[in-house]
């Protein structure tokens, strides 16, 4: 069917292909969902939205979608840490 020498071939390119793929730094999202900004921070998303509501939180809107900022978050973090 085929030969061992076209399997291995394959194979080491497959690998290659992997190895560069894994290497390749991931880009990081800066604007996250209220849901991912709730796994991001530690809180509910509840709490998030309460305030987001009460404006203590700030948020920027893309159509019906709410995204909040990673560094609003952590500026956010630090001013209410206890």
């Amino acid at each position: 069917m085929y030969d061992q020498q076209f399997i291995e071939s394959i194979a080491e390119k497959v690998a290659d292909v992997v190895v560069t793929r894994l290497n390749k730094p991931a880009v990081e999202k800066r604007y996250l969902s209220v849901e991912e900004a709730a796994i991001y921070s530690g809180y509910s998303v509840g709490a998030l939205w309460k305030h987001i509501q009460r404006q203590h939180l700030p948020v920027s809107k893309e159509g019906t979608s709410t995204r909040v900022d990673k560094i609003e978050i952590d500026r956010w973090m630090l001013r209410n840490r206890q």
